[in-house]
Parts: C-alpha cells; structure tokens; sequence
C-alpha cells in the first residue's frame, strides 16, 4: 500500500476530525432549537447528512503512519520561531557602589543646669563629667555646691557630694576647683565624711600630687579609734571597723606613692604605721581578701624599684629602716599569723 505524504496526511486527518465534530453538533443544540426549522435556518447550521464518517481502514491507516512517524521529525519549512527577548542585565545592589553618606554630626548634650536636679541627679552628673572629662560641666557644679547651696542641702548629702566632686577636679587636674571643693567641705562638713569617701579624697590627694594634703586629711579624718588602744579592740562599733580598714587603705596609698616619688624615708615611715595595724585587724577578724585588698605585690615592686635607684645613686644608708623591701615584707607579715617574711 502506498504511503501518504506529510501533505496529504495532515489534510485527511483534519478532514476526519471536522466530520465527526460536525456530525454531532445537532446533539448539543437545544430541544427547542432542533424542533424548529426556522431557527435552525436562521442559524446557518449546514447539512452533513451527505457526508459518511470514514471509513475502518482509512483511520486505520492514518493511525498506522501517526505510529511510524517519528515524534522529533522536522517539517522542511518549520514556521519563523518568535525571537528569544534578550535579558536586561540588572545591577544587583550589592554590587553598586553606592556613596556613603557623611555619618551625621554628633547631636549636642542639653546643657547642664544643676539647680533642676535631685540628690541622686547630681552624684550621676559628677560621675558623667568626671567619666567624659567635660570640665565646663564640673564647674557649674562647683559653683553649685558652693556658692548656691548651704549646708542643709540635700538632707545631709551635700558633704558627700562635694568629697565627690572634689577627686574628680583633682581627677582633672583642675587643682583650682579642687581647692574651693575642700576648702567647703572642711568647713560646713568636718567631721561627717564617710570613710569610704576620706579614703578615696586620699588616694586621689596622692596621684595628684599632693601628698601633704593627704596626709593631713588622712589625720583628721580617718584618726585611729580610742578603742584599739592598748590591745583593745574585741568589741567595736561598725563604724570603727571601718575607720580602721580605710586608714589602713589610705596608709598603703601614701607608702606607695611615697616610693614611686622617690622618697624612701616616707615609705617606710607609712610602711611601719601599716604594720602597728596589722594586729588590730586580726582581732577583729578583717577578711584580707574581700575587705582590706592590700595588693602586697605591688607594694614590693615600688620598693625594688625605688630602691635600684638609690643604690644606683650610691647613697649608702647606714639605718636599718631604710632597706624598703624589708619594710614593705614586716608590714604584711603583721596581718598574717605565722608567715615567713
């Protein structure tokens, strides 16, 4: 049997499907519709009573050259294909370098205005300008706490407020203020500092330099208690634990600031007055760890250091006293019992 062209073929096959589609469209019309013949007119419906479905051995064999014909074939004049759009490259956004903006300018602190704060305002402003080191603001509380204020202010507080402003003018190294600070204190509020704040007054009196004003804060604020003398000392008063434990404190400060400027004689003096304490803070028990915080080791690094340059001087002591390292061992065996030096 002869085979039919590409041609010929898509024709029949569209010829036998129109046939059987058109022979059926009555059966989808409506009732009304296939009874009237007037409407079917109306309608142009055409006639396929003529037409004959094909025959067996036609479909078979069109579905005969539908099986043989290779899926993937070609057609020699395949239609024009619609042109591909080609993609827009776009530029991902990490890979634009985009201009920085200049990081806008630090906004400017409301100024400070001393007579609109609390009790605990002002001991946060000390604290600020002391950590930022903004001594126009240091100075409006100077001037606060000494010109505007009396000495009930601040229901007792005023004293301890002008202890705390005073290390951080002499923090500063504004000697000026820290000068009208004291000056204010000693006179409205002598006699009711803490000890914790004499203590710190002394120490930063020390790293500024100031080591006579230590010494006589150190006197009069912080004097031993009447209650450790003569061995005394077995019951006391909270207040006079602490008065010994920052006088303590505030001793070590002087001796280590006396060795790191040089003076030998000062030291040692400091280190023998530590040492007549150390007897009294056993009895009362003191925690070397957590309450009296020493710092031994350093102590006798200042002392080698001060004395490699006395002997690099050649200044040939005759006096026990004046071997520094010796001193700084015998004060702190005083506040161990059976330490070897």
């Amino acid at each position: 049997m002869r085979l039919l062209s590409k041609k010929n073929f898509s024709s029949l096959v569209a010829v036998a499907v129109s046939s059987l589609l058109c022979a059926d469209v009555e059966a989808f019309l409506p009732s009304t519709a296939r009874r009237s013949g007037d409407l079917l007119r109306r309608l142009h419906t055409p006639s396929y009573g003529t037409l004959r479905p094909p025959s067996p051995l036609f479909m078979s064999t069109a579905l005969y050259q539908m099986d043989r014909m290779p899926t993937n074939s070609t057609f020699p004049h395949p239609p024009p294909s619609r042109p591909v759009p080609q993609k827009r490259s776009r530029r991902r956004r990490s890979d634009v370098k985009r201009k920085k903006r200049p990081p806008s300018p630090p906004l400017a602190p409301p100024p400070l205005v001393p007579s609109a704060l609390t009790v605990e305002e002002l001991y946060r402003a000390i604290k600020h300008a002391h950590k930022t080191r903004r001594e126009s603001d240091l100075e409006l509380l100077t001037e606060f706490l000494t010109v505007r204020t009396d000495a009930s202010f601040g229901y007792g507080y005023r004293g301890s407020l002008l202890s705390r402003a005073a290390v951080a003018a002499l923090s500063l190294r504004r000697m000026d203020l820290a000068a009208v600070l004291l000056a204010v204190r000693r006179r409205d509020h002598s006699g009711a500092a803490a000890p914790t704040e004499s203590a710190a007054l002394v120490r930063a009196l020390d790293r500024a330099g100031r080591r006579r004003e230590a010494k006589y804060v150190l006197e009069d604020e912080l004097p031993l208690p009447s209650v450790f003398e003569e061995k005394g000392g077995a019951q006391v008063s909270e207040r006079e634990r602490e008065v010994l434990i920052q006088r303590t404190l505030g001793l070590r400060s002087i001796a280590l600031w006396d060795f790191l400027s040089d003076d030998a004689r000062g030291g040692v003096e400091a280190m023998r007055r530590v040492r007549e304490l150390g007897p009294m803070a056993r009895r009362i028990q003191v925690d070397m760890e957590e309450e009296l915080r020493m710092n031994w080791e350093r102590l006798i690094e200042v002392a080698e250091q001060c004395q490699a340059l006395r002997k690099e001087r050649m200044e040939k002591e005759q006096e026990d006293g004046c071997d520094l390292v010796r001193s700084v061992l015998e004060a702190r065996k005083a506040f161990f019992q059976n330490m070897p030096m």
